[in-house]
């Protein structure tokens, strides 16, 4: 490997899959090993990460269809062009987006009371911890 990571960056990493074994062990233990309840929260996550994703997507289409033809937008990891049928890829991304949000919450209400609530407070526990590195990290090249 060519590139020299700072040695918080590795720790950093060691410590996330550390922490990440030892949430999904309380899981698996608080919920007596029943995939029947892990399911719920496993689903959540899931939905969560396709609504995510949908999401960019509808926002890539409606950046490329606000170019003029020939403009481009460099952005982290791809380049933006002038897309001419960005609509139908707008609205098909819109749409994946708004109906796994529909079951993410769904799933979210339906099974609240089941332990459902867990994962919506480690998810937002999850999302400040990446924000924090974030903050913490930002300006530095790794």
């Amino acid at each position: 490997m060519s590139k020299n990571y700072p040695i918080a960056v590795i720790a950093l990493l060691g410590w996330t899959a550390a922490s990440l074994a030892g949430v999904a062990s309380v899981l698996v233990m608080v919920f007596q090993a029943q995939t029947s309840a892990l399911i719920p929260l496993y689903a959540i996550g899931v939905f969560l990460s396709f609504t995510l994703s949908q999401t960019g997507m509808a926002v890539r289409w409606w950046r490329c269809g606000h170019l003029k033809p020939g403009e481009t937008i460099k952005q982290l990891g791809s380049t933006l062009h002038h897309e001419p049928n960005w609509k139908p890829k707008l609205a098909i991304n819109g749409l994946g987006a708004v109906m796994s949000f529909v079951v993410m919450i769904l799933f979210a209400i339906t099974k609240f009371q089941y332990g459902a609530w867990i994962i919506v407070i480690v998810i937002v526990a999850q999302v400040e911890a990446i924000s924090a590195c974030h903050r913490r990290f930002i300006g530095q090249s790794i």
